[in-house]
């Protein structure tokens, strides 16, 4: 019966073939999944990540006093959560003392898996002058990442 159903009616066969790929395939990469990859990424490994993107940053800044300070990166991904044990977190956006952390998974991004996750906390970050550190201050993080990982 189904094959005499498709025998008869080939282009609907086939449009609905395509259709159930097409959803298949959006709906993988909407739930967050990593089509290159075939997987998941855990919400360590997101954490990781963005952790990393951070602690990469080179930059200097002029504080209020208006000394020229270079910001001092962490020794590892390691080091950075073990001192800033409770930064990191995943997930919808929340409010804060400071402010709003930013929505950035909408449901057209999601589905073609660029609103993967998004990282936010606040961490403690050092700036030096001649290696000397002068000033720590809290620092909030938002990054934003495909569900492969790659950050924006």
């Amino acid at each position: 019966m189904i094959i005499d159903f498709v025998k008869k009616h080939k282009n609907i066969s086939i449009i609905f073939s395509l259709f159930f790929i097409l959803f298949t395939y959006f709906g993988l990469n909407y739930s967050g999944m990593c089509i290159s990859q075939m997987r998941w990424l855990s919400d360590e490994e997101k954490i990781r990540l963005a952790v990393d993107r951070v602690n990469s940053r080179e930059f200097t800044t002029v504080t209020p006093n208006r000394i020229l300070v270079t910001r001092v990166p962490y020794k590892s991904i390691d080091d950075f959560i073990e001192k800033n044990s409770e930064c990191c977190g995943l997930g919808p956006p929340v409010m804060t003392s400071e402010g709003t952390f930013p929505d950035f998974s909408f449901w057209d991004q999601k589905i073609w898996g660029f609103g993967g996750a998004h990282v936010g906390g606040k961490f403690d970050q050092i700036y030096t002058k001649d290696d000397i550190n002068i000033l720590s201050e809290m620092q909030w993080m938002f990054v934003k990442m495909t569900n492969c990982g790659r950050i924006f």
